[in-house]
């Protein structure tokens, strides 16, 4: 007897050891995972256990969002990153999905994916602050704000020490898009420190450094506790 798939849809033969060929229907429409059920297998044909893993292995398969995949029981990640020529220059992959970025000096094009040349304003600032004496380690000591050309804060601001010559070792951390410079030691009375920090501003929509501050901050520290 010959077996023949139905009209109107492809169809995949399965064979199994020791048994004819049957003819199972791709299913062209997404559809919800199926229940494990058992049903009777019709006397001379394999039984539906193997079919039953296939189709619940391909439902799952469609069950998992755009950029995510189905391994070991379960919807991962997708790492986009890992394939080739996602992006021109660095690729950061995200939950779902992945961006492009650009070196300092590009921008990012409306394809999202590669870069080009901008130039950006470099601005240099000084700081000077006169410290009373007992200034001990990890003590608050200057707020650096970076600002655009319209005189606005720019919160999406990266600070880095850049020279520092003073044997003292200093950090800066982010608060609410200020760095704030802090020492590491005592600061010894009557003494000066000097340091160049660099400011670099993003623009979070073109991906690309909009503003590049430079800061030289001079610290006096009295002689005295005022």
């Amino acid at each position: 007897m010959n077996v023949k798939p139905p009209h109107h849809h492809a169809a995949t033969s399965v064979a199994t050891c020791g048994a004819r060929l049957q003819y199972v229907e791709e299913p062209r429409v997404r559809l919800p995972i199926p229940s494990r059920r058992s049903r009777p297998s019709p006397s001379g044909y394999p039984t539906s256990e193997f079919q039953e893993r296939l189709l619940q292995q391909f439902y799952a398969e469609l069950s998992c969002p755009r950029g995510f995949h189905y391994v070991d029981n379960e919807c991962r990640d997708v790492d986009e990153c890992a394939l080739p020529e996602r992006c021109q220059h660095h690729c950061e992959n995200t939950n779902g999905s992945y961006i492009c970025l650009c070196p300092p000096g590009y921008r990012l094009n409306i394809n999202q994916r590669t870069c080009d040349g901008v130039t950006y304003a470099h601005i240099l600032a000084f700081k000077t602050a006169s410290l009373p004496a007992g200034i001990i380690a990890y003590q608050d000591l200057v707020r650096l704000m970076a600002y655009d050309q319209a005189g606005n804060l720019v919160p999406q601001t990266l600070f880095t020490i850049i020279e520092n010559d003073t044997g003292i070792p200093f950090r800066i951390r982010l608060e609410n898009g200020k760095g704030i410079l802090r020492t590491l030691q005592p600061l010894t009375a009557g003494a000066e420190y000097r340091m160049e920090v660099e400011a670099v501003s993003y623009d979070e929509n073109e991906h690309s450094i909009k503003y590049s501050t430079r800061f030289i901050i001079y610290l006096h520290i009295s002689e005295y506790p005022y």
